[in-house]
């Protein structure tokens, strides 16, 4: 069975008061405030897409990025929040995403199910890594080292 997916800030999807539950939820602003909300801010996506969902710090905070791999819709996306996610782009998605421009989401297609990694091993800009269970794979765009490397 075919089903689409969307990468987006989930602040888009979320309503704002499950948005400031996750806030709340994630208590003190200390050392580990970031992950406790990236797992909060999954958990009421999985919640409120009705199935799995991932969510990540975008490691550089606002941003425009692209989405890579076969059977795109839509290939850009962007984050107001500083994180983005992938979720399963139903009716509830859709209708959370209706107002929302549509350079704020890529959505993608593929048969199965997926799986989500982030690679944040450059910390200030993280991938998300999908593969589908056919064998396709997307990734966001990976940072450029092209002007570093470039000789003056």
């Amino acid at each position: 069975m075919t089903k689409q997916y969307v990468v987006t800030d989930p602040c888009y999807i979320l309503p704002d008061d499950t948005w400031n539950e996750c806030i709340e939820k994630a208590g003190e602003n200390d050392a580990g405030w970031c992950d406790r909300f990236d797992e909060q801010v999954q958990a009421a996506l999985s919640a409120f897409v009705g199935s799995k969902a991932w969510a990540d710090r975008t490691g550089f905070g606002d941003w425009s990025n692209v989405l890579y791999g076969p059977n795109i819709k839509h290939d850009q996306f962007c984050a107001d929040s500083g994180m983005f996610s992938v979720c399963e782009f139903n009716d509830k998605v859709k209708e959370a995403l209706k107002d929302c421009p549509e350079h704020c989401f890529a959505v993608f297609e593929t048969e199965g199910d997926i799986s989500v990694e982030f690679d944040d091993s450059v910390s200030d800009w993280h991938v998300a890594e999908i593969k589908s269970s056919n064998g396709d794979c997307w990734n966001t765009e990976v940072q450029s080292d092209t002007d570093e490397d470039e000789e003056w």
